[in-house]
C-alpha cells in the first residue's frame, strides 16, 4: 500500500514539474516573431518557391496577413502564423534560375595502348597486349543536352 502511494505521488510530483516547466508547449513555434521572419517547413518553402513567380506570390500572400483579410487559415480558433515575404529583401541579389537543369555525366576519355611482344635480355617472352587508361574522368555537366545534328547528304537537284 505504501508502494502505491509513493507512486502516485511521485507521478503527481512529476506532472507538476512538467507542466512548470512547459515542456512540450509550443514556445518555438513561431509565436511573437518580428514581421519578415519565416515560419514555414522546409516542404512549404520548397512549394512555395517552385514557381518562377514565387516573389510575386509571396509579396501577395505577406499583404494578405497584413491586412487580416486571410482568414482561412485558423488551427484552434487561431490563426497560423506564415510570414513569407521578409521586408528589405529585395536588396539582396537574387541568383537567375536555370531553365529546366539537366545534369548530364560526360563520357571519361580512353586511351588504349598497344604494347607489342618483346624479348628482355634474359631470353624471356613477354606479351602484355592492351593498356588502357584513363585520360580525362568524367565529370558533371549541367545545361541542356545538345541534340546531335548528324550530316545528312542530299543529291544535288538539276
Amino acid at each position: 500500500m505504501y508502494k502505491l502511494i509513493a507512486m502516485c505521488a511521485a507521478a503527481f510530483v512529476v506532472t507538476g514539474c512538467s507542466n512548470m516547466l512547459s515542456i512540450g508547449s509550443t514556445e518555438y513555434a513561431c509565436k511573437g516573431m518580428p514581421e519578415g521572419v519565416s515560419c514555414m517547413s522546409a516542404k512549404d518553402v520548397y512549394s512555395a518557391t517552385e514557381n518562377e513567380n514565387y516573389k510575386t506570390m509571396l509579396q501577395a500572400e505577406q499583404q494578405a496577413a497584413k491586412d487580416g483579410s486571410d482568414k482561412s487559415d485558423k488551427v484552434d480558433g487561431e490563426p497560423t502564423t506564415r510570414v513569407l515575404y521578409a521586408e528589405g529583401a529585395d536588396n539582396a541579389p537574387i541568383p537567375m534560375r536555370a531553365r529546366n537543369p539537366l545534369p548530364i555525366r560526360t563520357q571519361a576519355v580512353v586511351m588504349r595502348i598497344a604494347v607489342d611482344p618483346w624479348e628482355d635480355e634474359n631470353g624471356d617472352l613477354y606479351v602484355p597486349g592492351f593498356i588502357y587508361t584513363e585520360i580525362e574522368p568524367r565529370r558533371w555537366e549541367i545545361g541542356a543536352r545538345q541534340t546531335s545534328a548528324g550530316t545528312t547528304l542530299k543529291p544535288l537537284a538539276r
